[in-house]
């Protein structure tokens, strides 16, 4: 009798065995074959969850800009501008401010050296109106950012690392397309200025991740009874080239 019921035991667990491939077969299959009007479903979801969990939600930014002496900088002396090339802190929310103050006198951030945030557990990044220049490889292994402010300011997005690639890349590189759909990773990217300007700021742009992540524009960093939060217009036209790509 004990011989039979570890038979059974056993059997039920070979079962169970195949049960799990199949499932894990057809959800392969699904994904894979998912087409332009389900991706597009998708993302307008994403959109959605964003704007009501990003918008308003006091626990995803920083509520004051992180302390100079949380960072490793350059300093120019003559110009009074500083560059960030480190950090130092453990915060998972930043705020890099347009300026910081220096035994009395003001110093401008000029731009982001490098990458600052290698390997830093960062969420979110508010990058402040005033600051023109960030790095194109500021994100570099930044695996856990899931929300990002950028200011009107910044000149442009094009700019590339050593490599061709640009800021967006970095973003793209380790994300599998069910993350981008499910927004389990990078959750949005805000934009201070209008629509025109974002499309003028990423024209040639070839990194998928603008395709799979909600974007809003016209974003501003507020701060009201419920502390410091970012609003910003959802920008629904450009989920209409938006396209699958197969997993990577």
């Amino acid at each position: 009798m004990k011989d039979f019921f570890n038979g059974m035991s056993k059997g039920a667990g070979v079962i169970a065995g195949i049960i799990l491939v199949i499932i894990c077969c057809c959800c392969c299959c699904g994904l894979s074959k998912m087409k332009p009007d389900d991706v597009k479903e998708a993302v307008n979801s994403g959109i959605e969850e964003g704007k009501a969990s990003a918008g308003r939600n006091v626990n995803l930014w920083a509520q004051s800009p992180t302390p100079l002496s949380d960072f490793e900088y350059e300093k120019d002396e003559d110009d009074k501008t500083i560059k960030i090339t480190g950090y130092k802190g453990n915060s998972t929310k930043l705020w890099i401010a347009s300026s910081y103050d220096i035994k009395g006198e003001t110093y401008w951030i000029d731009a982001t050296e490098g990458a600052p945030f290698i390997f830093k557990e960062v969420k979110s990044i508010i990058f402040d109106e005033g600051i023109t220049s960030i790095s194109p490889t500021v994100f570099n292994s930044m695996k856990n950012i899931q929300y990002i402010y950028f200011p009107s300011t910044i000149e442009t997005f094009n700019d590339t690392s050593m490599f061709g690639e640009d800021m967006f890349s970095y973003l793209s590189s380790s994300k599998k397309l069910d993350d981008r759909l499910n927004n389990e990773e990078l959750k949005g990217i805000y934009f201070g200025g209008s629509i025109d300007e974002w499309k003028a700021k990423t024209e040639g742009i070839s990194s998928n991740i603008l395709d799979f992540t909600p974007i809003f524009v016209d974003s501003k960093i507020t701060n009201d009874e419920n502390g410091i939060n970012v609003d910003g217009t959802p920008d629904t036209e450009a989920l209409q080239t938006a396209t699958p790509n197969e997993p990577e």
